[in-house]
């Protein structure tokens, strides 16, 4: 049986008992899926076989989302918002109290309230998703 762990990997060097932890768990595995190159990087300069290791670009069809990117990169912004116009603010994840996006909302609000306007573009699902809706309202 062929064992594969999806990760992060490493974001940092982490040259600790932490890190060799880490490390020591990862080898576990017969193959490993990083969501970005620096991690795969790290893993290599410690010794991990970089024909293991697979980018998954946080699970995306990265080929076909720069094709799709290239295509409209020259087009106008869709009609997403009632003042395309106006800067944007974004977040795009999971959309959990862990990642107090309710301080953005305030941020938005508070810039608003001001002669300068921006839009908030929030991409995402999760346990505070409804929550925040209502608050945006």
């Amino acid at each position: 049986m062929k064992v594969i762990f999806w990760t992060h990997g490493f974001l940092q060097e982490e040259n600790n008992f932490k890190g060799y932890i880490r490390a020591t768990f990862y080898k576990l595995a017969d193959e490993l899926l990083v969501y970005g190159q620096r991690a795969k990087d790290i893993l290599v300069s410690k010794g991990f076989d970089p024909n293991r290791i697979k980018l998954v670009y946080n699970s995306l069809d990265y080929d076909k989302q720069i094709q799709i990117r290239d295509k409209y990169q020259n087009e106008s912004i869709p009609d997403l918002f009632k003042y395309p116009d106006l800067p944007t603010i974004g977040f795009i994840g999971r959309i959990t109290a862990s990642k107090k996006i309710n301080l953005l909302l305030e941020l938005v609000q508070k810039i608003n309230s001001t002669n300068k306007k921006v839009t908030l573009l929030i991409i995402g699902g999760g346990e505070q998703a409804s929550i925040l809706k209502k608050k945006a309202k």
